[in-house]
């Protein structure tokens, strides 16, 4: 069994690994709820 110590650098590391991937759309103006990515509605120019 681990120790908490080790649970919790394992823990870390693997959200910096999987969310590294989602910061360029993040800072381009993305939208996530739950999780979920939300699409923008496109808006048409009159």
């Amino acid at each position: 069994m681990r120790s908490r110590v080790e649970r919790d650098v394992i823990v870390e590391r693997w959200r910096a690994i999987t969310g590294a991937h989602l910061v360029a759309l993040v800072r381009s103006g993305a939208r996530f709820e739950n999780g979920v990515l939300i699409e923008r509605k496109e808006v048409t120019a009159a």
